[in-house]
């Protein structure tokens, strides 16, 4: 049977555990290994527009992004005329955020960005200028029971996640070994693929930290 649906992975589930009556609590495993492959895949990258609205520092980020990974004003000041484009902003912390505030009271070509809660901060906040931003973002992991791409390319991580999950409440503590290694193992295949399709063979390139002060 293809795993290449949410119907057939609850089956393939219940028929590696041999428990086919657990049918509603499949729902819960597949949903707590889900939780755990949130915090731990390394998503695929979207490029896309992050446009602020005037006087506004602030932005939500749509549900489709799950973290940022650069951000860059469309437009830019090069010797006094406008051009199309400008460097990254620098990620920081909003307390180095709230410090960029405290110092500078206008508004301007931001410099700095935080990300809180959902939603990104510029400092210092943008002028009329610079309120359309070039981002570069992770996908947000979206549930197996109503888009199943990730299923398709990866059903053992579904999989043994799920049996992972299972293991306490069928008391199958024998087990948790077993799927450990192998939803790990599913883990760290997915990351170095999406690592490879991002940079390359090589490795990414280190930043200096930055002063803001």
């Amino acid at each position: 049977m293809a795993l290449n649906t949410y119907a057939a992975l609850q089956t393939a589930i219940l028929n590696t555990l041999n428990r086919p009556e657990l049918t509603t609590d499949v729902v819960d495993w597949i949903t707590l290994a889900e939780a755990t492959i949130r915090r731990r895949l390394r998503r695929s990258t979207t490029r896309g527009t992050l446009t602020f609205v005037t006087g506004n520092f602030s932005k939500a980020l749509p549900a489709t992004v799950s973290e940022v990974r650069s951000l860059a004003p469309q437009a830019s000041l090069s010797a006094g005329s406008m051009t199309i484009g400008g460097p990254p902003l620098a990620r920081g912390t909003m307390d180095q955020v709230q410090e960029i505030w405290s110092q500078h009271k206008t508004t301007g070509l931001p410099r700095v960005y935080a990300v809180v809660d959902g939603s990104v901060y510029l400092a210092p906040a943008p002028s009329d200028l610079y309120l359309a931003y070039d981002m570069v973002s992770y996908d947000a992991l979206v549930s197996v029971a109503s888009d199943t791409p990730l299923l398709v390319e990866a059903p053992d991580l579904y999989l043994y996640g799920a049996c992972l999950e299972s293991a306490p409440f069928l008391q199958h503590d024998e087990r948790i070994p077993v799927w450990q290694e192998r939803f790990d193992r599913a883990i760290a295949e997915l990351n170095e693929k999406r690592q490879n399709e991002e940079f390359g063979a090589s490795l990414s390139r280190s930043r200096l930290p930055m002063n803001f002060g």
